[in-house]
């Protein structure tokens, strides 16, 4: 539920954005996820955007594995139309309430509870030389993202399958 608290809200002009509430989250991260930030390098992209990258052995030959999510939310509109409020995570009905419980932080703790406790067995990725290509290809996107001037908020943990 911690994540549905913080309302990173986006809004189609970035100046109406407060990015100190995804800067929260990214605090939560941190707090809530420690191996994950002790064993992947995390790069920041743009104001708001995570990237999170799992180094490989090489000694496979299966390609690399990609998990995308993103950190924003729309606005929550009418009050009113919600059962419950839109950024308290209440959990109720055997459900968790509130902006983000489907769209998209679900995806994203989903992601990060797994690599967090696939990371806390000291397992190592065993993807291949196309690592390469993963790599050229999330190049590509930094530079597109950077030469746009948008601010996509882009969240991503890249790995292989293990072999393990």
């Amino acid at each position: 539920a911690g994540m549905v608290r913080i309302p990173t809200v986006s809004n189609a002009e970035l100046a109406k954005m407060d990015f100190s509430k995804f800067q929260q989250l990214h605090d939560y991260l941190r707090v809530s996820y420690p191996l994950i930030h002790q064993k992947l390098k995390l790069e920041i992209i743009g104001r708001a955007g995570l990237l999170y990258s799992w180094k490989g052995t090489g000694k496979s030959d299966q390609l690399p594995l990609v998990l995308i999510a993103h950190q924003d939310v729309v606005p929550e509109g009418d009050l009113s139309l919600w059962k419950y409020p839109p950024y308290e995570g209440v959990v109720a009905e055997g459900k968790l309430w509130g902006r983000g419980t489907t769209d998209c932080k679900c995806n994203m703790m989903s992601i990060l509870e797994a690599v967090e406790h696939t990371g806390d067995t000291d397992m190592e990725m065993q993807s291949s030389d196309e690592l390469r290509t993963a790599d050229r290809v999330l190049e590509q996107l930094k530079r597109i993202v950077r030469e746009s001037g948008s601010d996509p908020l882009l969240s991503d943990m890249k790995g292989g399958r293990h072999d393990k």
